[in-house]
């Protein structure tokens, strides 16, 4: 089943061709990639990031 946001959910905006260079990623990539963006989306932090160190 596909949940899709909330009418809260923050809006996509994308630059350039970048939606047309994911679309050409493998359907793994993307739908991993979509889970992280709605995770943004909600106000929630990405499952699969960490903080860079200060130099």
């Amino acid at each position: 089943m596909v949940e899709y946001p909330s009418h809260d959910a923050a809006i996509v905006h994308w630059e350039g061709d970048s939606l047309d260079v994911i679309r050409e990623f493998p359907a793994s990539v993307r739908r991993k990639l979509g889970q992280e963006i709605q995770r943004l989306q909600l106000g929630e932090a990405p499952l699969d990031s960490r903080s860079t160190a200060a130099r």
